[in-house]
């Protein structure tokens, strides 16, 4: 199982707040947390807001390996 960061997250990790550094790598042990909404359009999408960001993530799953790419953006 690997986590993909989008370009954004991967430039902002170091100053994100350690609450969602930490939900991030969490997701590696659970894709699917309890509070996290899936997005109907988009089926394997979820979102979650913490610390004033969405954290929105896909999980991909085939060919033996589960990948997991997470995006952010700002609350609005």
């Amino acid at each position: 199982m690997r986590i993909h960061r989008s370009k954004q997250l991967t430039n902002m990790w170091q100053s994100m707040p350690h609450e969602i550094r930490r939900f991030v790598e969490s997701l590696l042990i659970n894709q699917r947390p309890s509070g996290a909404a899936p997005i109907p359009e988009w089926p394997g999408r979820f979102e979650i807001l913490l610390a004033s960001y969405w954290i929105i993530w896909q999980i991909i799953e085939g060919g033996g390996e589960t990948i997991i790419l997470v995006r952010i953006e700002e609350e609005e």
